[in-house]
């Protein structure tokens, strides 16, 4: 996993350097996101190398943005491969993540 922080704001900007998140490890993917935040609230995941989600993937993804919104914070995601992007359309992902195209434009909306 990549990590990134923004100077401009406090944020975590990561990159799931993983071609998918299933069962096999989406339990390790979802440790080493939390580990990454290091008590950030604001955080970018950069999915654009992801090119398969299953549900035990969603999961993980779902209990990030659990632990984040407990904390008071926001977990945005962006770089949706097209295949990933037909299976959170599909089950209205959007309806909890804040979904964008690119890295910068997560960031833009972090700032503002």
């Amino acid at each position: 996993m990549e990590t990134m922080r923004d100077k401009r704001i406090d944020v975590a900007v990561l990159t799931v350097n993983q071609d998918y998140m299933d069962a096999s490890n989406a339990a390790a993917v979802k440790q080493d996101i939390l580990r990454q935040l290091d008590g950030r609230t604001q955080a970018i995941l950069d999915l654009s190398r992801v090119a398969f989600v299953d549900s035990a993937g969603l999961s993980g993804l779902l209990a990030c943005l659990q632990q984040v919104a407990q904390a008071g914070g926001d977990l945005k995601l962006c770089g949706i491969t097209d295949e990933v992007r037909v299976l959170f359309d599909l089950i209205k992902m959007q309806r909890l993540f804040e979904i964008f195209d690119s890295t910068e434009q997560a960031v833009l909306a972090c700032e503002g």
